[in-house]
């Protein structure tokens, strides 16, 4: 068996991780201390569609979720899918700890503050 996360494709029986979820890109966001508009700026998303998407109004076409990730990841956030606890997947997982929820952390931004 290998720690490696869960298949959650088609034919799982399970329904596929988002690739960024609302609560992902606010924190991710805070991390870095960016705004909505210099999320817009740096990704060319417009800043409706990110705020509408935070709030959790509207979702993402696939193709906007992975260009906002790209762009947070490349400024040095690392996105969690929710599977394991903090960096621990599977079957390395301590007794007891349940799965973390998605979540976002700063691995080596190369901006805090603009």
């Amino acid at each position: 068996m290998s720690g490696a996360p869960p298949d959650n494709g088609p034919g799982s029986g399970e329904p596929p991780a988002p690739i960024l979820t609302p609560a992902q890109c606010r924190a991710a966001r805070a991390l870095l201390w960016w705004s909505q508009a210099e999320l817009a700026a740096r990704s060319a998303v417009s800043s409706v569609t990110i705020r509408n998407f935070e709030r959790g109004r509207s979702s993402l076409r696939a193709a906007t979720a992975r260009l906002l990730r790209l762009t947070l990841e490349r400024a040095g956030v690392a996105l969690i899918d929710g599977v394991g606890v903090g960096d621990m997947r599977g079957p390395e997982r301590p007794e007891g700890r349940e799965p973390s929820g998605p979540g976002a952390r700063l691995t080596g931004a190369e901006t805090f503050r603009t």
